[in-house]
């Protein structure tokens, strides 16, 4: 339940065996120079216990999916999709890869994918994220598959950009059935 796959990588909702992996994503400089602060590992630790009681409460508003290689198994990062509190129907959602991920496609292909999964399977209205104008990475990636972006109107406080996607607008698929 709750998962899905692309031609090369698998989704699957987090559980016990992918603390390791949290932590270690959360605590590297590298993976979190465009995100936020790296968080102490005593940290992710009480984070990664509130992700999975997230996973497991009623209505479930919180999905964290850990992304592997469909082939190999070796994980490769995770995303999530965060059900909006004041309406139900818009999502916010973001990723993070292992720095040996990075430069292969993988977030391309793995936001498509999550973008399907939120818009068609979990009937989203609207999908959204925020990330640093100076991250071009994920730009690119926003870009490429039709999000509009806004880079005007910045969040007070944090400086964030934004992009978005509306059901209306979606068209490609990149969840294999």
């Amino acid at each position: 339940m709750h998962q899905f796959t692309t031609q090369r990588l698998h989704m699957r909702l987090l559980d016990e065996r992918d603390k390791a992996l949290y932590c270690s994503l959360y605590t590297d400089p590298v993976v979190m120079e465009k995100i936020g602060k790296t968080l102490a590992y005593e940290k992710t630790e009480k984070s990664f216990a509130i992700a999975l009681k997230l996973l497991n409460a009623t209505p479930q508003r919180h999905y964290v999916w850990l992304i592997s290689d469909k082939h190999t198994g070796e994980a490769l990062g995770m995303q999530n999709i965060a059900i909006n509190k004041q309406d139900s129907t818009q999502a916010e959602f973001g990723i993070m890869l292992t720095p040996k991920s990075y430069g292969k496609h993988i977030a391309f292909e793995s936001i498509g994918a999550l973008t399907e999964y939120g818009l068609h399977t979990l009937k989203l209205q609207k999908m959204y994220s925020y990330f640093q104008p100076s991250n071009t990475a994920i730009l690119k990636i926003a870009q490429r598959l039709n999000y509009q972006i806004d880079m005007q109107n910045l969040q007070p406080n944090t400086g964030q950009a934004s992009c978005y996607m509306l059901q209306a607008q979606y068209k490609d698929t990149f969840i294999q059935h």
